[in-house]
């Protein structure tokens, strides 16, 4: 479901690795181009902290099917958000290691927020990422299989 806000636009980017595809038609014709300053989730998101526990996957498709996809996170500004939504709860984020580092829309890995304790999952080559506003939006790696809350994010509007 997109809000009123949507405006057809589509950021894209191109990246080694395996596809992350979107769904890109609605039916409405084609998209209008976007205007040259749009930076896709590196803008201010909204977060949503959705509280169905869902494997990652299916995560990343309730969010892609409801809001943008699961949340990117780019800045201190962003684990903020995510804490103040979260209530304590861990939660799925758009990291996975797969098996380098990609977020889910595709953005560039430019920042980092890891736990301290060490992650025991070398061994699998798909890892998906985890925060808990209890460790102060800290991250750690768990097996994509494991049901969990999530967190989404949309654009602002504006």
């Amino acid at each position: 479901m997109l809000d009123s806000s949507y405006s057809g636009c589509l950021w894209a980017q191109v990246m080694e690795g395996p596809p992350s595809p979107a769904p890109l038609s609605r039916g409405r014709g084609p998209a209008p181009l976007c205007p040259t300053s749009y930076s896709g989730s590196q803008l201010d998101p909204e977060v949503f902290f959705v509280n169905l526990y869902k494997t990652w996957p299916v995560a990343q498709k309730y969010c892609r099917e409801n809001y943008v996809d699961l949340v990117t996170v780019t800045n201190n500004k962003v684990v903020e958000k995510i804490n103040s939504e979260t209530g304590g709860l861990k939660g799925w984020i758009g990291l996975h290691r797969a098996p380098n580092f990609f977020w889910s829309d595709g953005s560039n890995f430019t920042f980092s927020n890891w736990d301290s304790v060490h992650n025991k999952l070398n061994s699998m080559k798909v890892i998906c990422a985890v925060t808990s506003s209890t460790k102060g939006g800290k991250w750690k790696f768990l097996s994509c299989e494991e049901k969990l809350p999530f967190v989404c994010y949309s654009m602002p509007h504006g």
